[in-house]
């Protein structure tokens, strides 16, 4: 009877990990998918501000609510987040191709997000200002799919992507209430998606 029960704790215990691994999975290949959807939102955006809606001038005339991005820049980005997007779908295929817990892999992935989301900032300044969106959202979203841990070091890089702008651009430096409201979304998002997951996982 004892071997029995040993015999079936050992089945459900490869079963569990068998079922851990196929959810970890998942979770991996959705982030990629995320990511690709993300790539072309912001390459539909890019191509919404080049070529799209003109500059929206305020009583008087002083001043617009839309600043212009000029081609020269625009078309730089445009072939930037192509690019991306071609990673996008081989990260995606390795993804599919070779399943596991991959640690290298997946902040290889996270840090690739973060740069170029930084990059497109320095470069299109403040017409690339909805890109502070998506560092967020990046950071939230390894964190609901990956666990705490990664949301921990999502925050960091979140963080280091922010420092980076006022480092590398004098147009960031100048706009430092944005880049300090972000920053501290950026830690009041991932602590507060912390106490999420651990209400979740008591439940």
């Amino acid at each position: 009877m004892e071997f029995r029960q040993t015999a079936m704790s050992q089945k459900l215990l490869k079963i569990s990990e068998i079922t851990a691994v196929f959810d970890e999975h998942e979770a991996e290949v959705g982030q990629a998918k995320t990511r690709l959807w993300m790539t072309l939102a912001v390459l539909a955006y890019l191509c919404f501000r080049w070529i799209g809606v003109n500059p929206t001038p305020l009583p008087g005339g002083a001043q617009t609510l839309w600043v212009e991005l000029p081609t020269p820049i625009a078309l730089h980005l445009l072939w930037f987040y192509l690019a991306y997007l071609v990673f996008g779908f081989a990260l995606l295929t390795l993804i599919r191709s070779h399943p596991g817990h991959f640690k290298s892999r997946r902040v290889a992935a996270m840090l690739a997000d973060y740069s170029a989301l930084t990059y497109s900032m320095v470069v299109g300044e403040l017409p690339m200002m909805p890109m502070l969106a998506l560092i967020l959202w990046v950071t939230v979203g390894n964190g609901m799919r990956f666990g705490s841990r990664y949301l921990a070091l999502a925050a960091v890089l979140a963080q280091a992507s922010l420092l980076a702008l006022l480092v590398i651009s004098p147009f960031w430096r100048d706009q430092i209430a944005v880049i300090v409201t972000s920053s501290l979304t950026a830690v009041a998002l991932p602590a507060y998606s912390v106490i999420l997951l651990r209400h979740t996982a008591r439940a």
